[in-house]
């Protein structure tokens, strides 16, 4: 178990089950330091709950909250659904291709999406389940971008504990993080309570191939928080 997870949704999501109490609460008992609260951006539910960016602070005792979000890519220029008002109220910031996108892209469209998305969107931090068996990505390209601007990758235990992603392509996807240099976070991308915690099936795969644990970017909460403040300071000078 890694002691940040920076991928998990609330009752905020119209695919999470559980308040952000019960989930902090939860995380707690199992072991973790901190955790992030990453509910979909307003392009998959309608709007954003301004209270918990303006107004909720460090609610459970003995656990981090870390606000956050899962952005959406909205088009090929690399748009992302947050605005500037709540995007610096983000401890760290997410962002993936969901089924928002109703599109019929290439593989080079969709590659240079992310890649825009990287490149357009200085505070964001993470680029979610680039695995997805609904867009086709270029990951070896995607990995080098990431490499090059400092961004992280996730590895999402969720989609493999569920068959979303084989072991075999997920395997295929830390050689070429492995080899390109770049940054990972290791994430359960919870939406149950159960699900909270639990890195272990994406654990086992990184260790059997050999990742450097040096490039988990949550693998620890003192590591973290030291790439966080990092990334903070890169942002304001963006």
């Amino acid at each position: 178990m890694n002691e940040v997870d920076l991928h998990s949704h609330s009752s905020f999501s119209r695919c999470g089950i559980h308040t952000i109490i019960e989930i902090l609460e939860e995380s707690k008992r199992k072991g973790l330091k901190a955790q992030a609260i990453t509910d979909h951006g307003p392009a998959k539910v309608d709007f954003i709950r301004s209270p918990f960016f303006t107004r909720l602070t460090q609610p459970v005792e003995g656990i981090i909250l870390l606000k956050g979000m899962e952005c959406n890519v909205m088009d090929m220029e690399g748009t992302i659904d947050l605005s500037s008002k709540f995007i610096r109220l983000c401890d760290v910031l997410l962002a993936g291709l969901h089924d928002n996108l109703r599109v019929d892209w290439s593989r080079a469209e969709t590659t240079r999406a992310l890649i825009n998305t990287i490149n357009n969107n200085p505070w964001l931090d993470v680029i979610t389940h680039p695995l997805n068996h609904d867009f086709d990505v270029d990951l070896r390209r995607l990995a080098g971008v990431a490499c090059e601007t400092g961004i992280a990758l996730e590895f999402n235990n969720s989609k493999i504990i569920y068959g979303s992603v084989s072991e075999e392509e997920q395997c295929d996807l830390i050689k070429i993080c492995r080899e390109e240099g770049c940054l990972v976070a290791v994430n359960t991308d919870a939406h149950t309570l159960n699900e909270l915690g639990d890195t272990q099936a994406m654990n086992s795969l990184l260790e059997r191939e050999g990742f450097p644990e040096e490039r988990i970017v949550n693998r620890n909460y003192e590591t973290l928080m030291e790439w966080l403040e990092k990334r903070r300071c890169f942002k304001l000078e963006a």
